[in-house]
């Protein structure tokens, strides 16, 4: 039977909501697609450069507002993957105070939580084989661009995480890993400082694998269910695999 778990992001986004709109009178905007979180984010927005910005921002820290929540959606507008809406500013999200182009691929971002040096991976695997992942759909396809990923570069594992959303973990994420260096091909970015993955992928490991790990896994789920999906492999050897 399946159980139901409350997503406390919204509950937490919808409380933060209901105290801004009670302190500010402002008009509030309605959440985007049910999404509580979304809405947070949209009325954000619509605070910046007011006086009730103020009042956000002071709210966000007592609700203790997770900034790498924000580190990520600015990191998916700035490398040209938008989520909720298209030609976002990438410095409007919560805790962003500046982004600097270094070089070529290399970015500077400065944000409430620290000051990280990123690098556009597309930008970076240009002249590899593989490039033609980053020129794929990657949109909600992190997982497959993921697989395609470790597929082409053996020396990488798969991981799967639970990621930070506004509040608390709130949703999987896929993204490829090989010692202090981080690939995230759905995003289009590269980390190559420990200590900037362990600050903004701080979410919960779920798995960890490496290229012949899934292809193992899944053979055996396909032996044992010849209909299951090609479509998403690391999907199904990440959360339907059973040892």
């Amino acid at each position: 039977m399946e159980i139901y778990k409350p997503n406390y992001n919204d509950i937490k986004a919808k409380q933060l909501l209901k105290e801004y709109i009670k302190i500010t009178g402002r008009e509030y905007i309605t959440p985007y697609n049910n999404s509580y979180v979304e809405a947070l984010l949209v009325n954000y927005i619509e605070s910046i450069g007011t006086k009730d910005q103020i009042v956000f921002d002071t709210l966000l820290k007592e609700y203790r507002y997770d900034y790498t929540f924000s580190v990520i959606n600015s990191l998916s507008y700035l490398f040209g993957k938008g989520k909720v809406v298209e030609n976002i500013d990438p410095l409007v999200f919560p805790g962003i105070k500046g982004i600097k182009k270094i070089k070529e691929s290399l970015y500077e971002i400065d944000t409430e939580i620290g000051t990280f040096e990123v690098y556009k991976a597309s930008e970076f695997f240009k002249d590899t084989n593989s490039n033609y992942i980053f020129r794929k759909k990657r949109v909600h396809q992190c997982y497959n661009r993921t697989y395609d990923f470790v597929k082409k570069n053996r020396d990488f594992l798969a991981v799967v995480t639970e990621m930070p959303s506004a509040f608390f973990n709130g949703y999987y994420h896929a993204y490829a890993i090989k010692d202090d260096l981080l690939v995230d091909p759905a995003i289009n970015c590269m980390l190559i400082n420990r200590k900037y993955i362990d600050r903004i992928y701080h979410g919960e490991i779920i798995t960890r694998l490496s290229y012949k790990e899934i292809e193992d896994r899944f053979t055996k789920m396909k032996n044992d269910n010849p209909e299951l999906d090609n479509g998403s492999i690391l999907y199904e050897v990440a959360f339907n695999y059973k040892k």
